[in-house]
């Protein structure tokens, strides 16, 4: 029989290694950092699988996570994080509510979206729009 920790897939593309830093403490660019609408089918995870009682309490109850809540460490966590650089997004903290969300359905999601300029920068945040210069 399946018990409730199994790990199982998470529907995403999986990142063999992100182009940066997954634990480096990103509370200070999480609370900086904008809520965009991203699409489900652009998102590459940073971990390979998800837990099944995880995903299953997040589609039996979406509100589970309240606006402003934060983490232990102090990171926002009410919404998704991904992490754009360049042309992609990664997933960096919510894997379990993403997974939960494309099980039902959805095609799109709000997520707090940290933007860094390229993988040499390891995390460090850029101004959208603003020339990038080293």
């Amino acid at each position: 029989s399946v018990g409730a920790g199994d790990t199982v897939a998470h529907g995403f593309t999986t990142a063999t290694e992100p182009p940066f830093s997954v634990k480096a403490n990103w509370a200070d660019k999480v609370d900086k950092a904008p809520l965009e609408r991203v699409s489900l089918k652009d998102l590459i995870a940073t971990q390979p699988t998800v837990r099944r009682d995880h995903v299953r309490a997040f589609i039996e109850n979406p509100g589970v996570v309240i606006p402003g809540q934060r983490a232990l460490s102090g990171q926002l966590v009410d919404r998704p994080v991904v992490v754009r650089t360049g042309k992609s997004t990664y997933i960096l903290d919510g894997h379990h509510r993403l997974a939960a969300k494309q099980l039902l359905g959805d095609q799109e999601t709000l997520a707090r979206v940290v933007y860094v300029d390229s993988p040499a920068n390891q995390g460090e945040p850029y101004n959208v729009g603003a020339e990038v210069t080293k």
